[in-house]
């Protein structure tokens, strides 16, 4: 089995119930701002593989997405392992999104998956997502798994919409409360590569 981590995979989202349906509004000091206006465009978003040169970069983002955010330390040393697989979503050269996992062979683990406050409530965190799950697949990955705090409703949502369906309850997992964590799992196959690409 993979290494569990008492981070909560999506809590980034936790704040952001608008995630799933888009309807989330971008903060007019952004500048970011432009990027979304009418119809809420993503023109110009980019994922791709997270490498070590955006580092810092990804820690910084990790410092402002979470209450409880991992040590800078912590974030460093997931570019150092091998079985670490990264993407991350770009938007004028800035780091907006990433997806953080563990993969060994035919299972995934999602660790981190988070949305800079002022690009919520675009589906940015479904495409990172996505990329992450397709790339599984293209890797032999055929089971995915992560957990996640019952009071995510939007993280909830939004993995279901993914496929994953809970299959047990990991209790007192967070150390900050004490919460319980969700544990959900999806199965992956070849079929699956049309469906997710749409989403990416």
């Amino acid at each position: 089995m993979l290494e569990k981590r008492t981070a909560d995979t999506t809590h980034a989202l936790a704040s952001d119930p608008s995630e799933e349906a888009g309807t989330g509004s971008i903060s007019p000091v952004s500048p970011l701002t432009r990027e979304f206006s009418g119809s809420g465009s993503l023109s110009g978003l980019e994922v791709v593989p997270l490498e070590a040169d955006r580092m810092e970069e990804a820690a910084d983002l990790e410092q402002r997405c979470y209450p409880h955010p991992w040590s800078r330390a912590l974030v460093r040393g997931e570019f150092q392992k091998d079985i670490s697989a990264r993407f991350g979503a770009i938007l004028d050269t800035r780091l907006v999104a990433y997806c953080f996992t563990y993969i060994i062979p035919e299972e995934m683990h999602i660790l981190n998956l988070a949305v800079a406050p002022e690009c919520r409530g675009h589906g940015i965190a479904r495409r990172v997502l996505c990329h992450s799950l397709v790339s599984g697949i293209h890797r032999g990955v055929r089971s995915v798994s992560l957990e996640v705090r019952p009071s995510n409703k939007s993280a909830i949502s939004l993995y279901a919409s993914l496929g994953f369906k809970r299959v047990a309850v990991r209790l007192n997992y967070y150390r900050d409360n004490g919460e319980d964590a969700l544990l959900l799992e999806r199965k992956l196959s070849l079929q699956d590569l049309s469906s997710l690409k749409k989403r990416c």
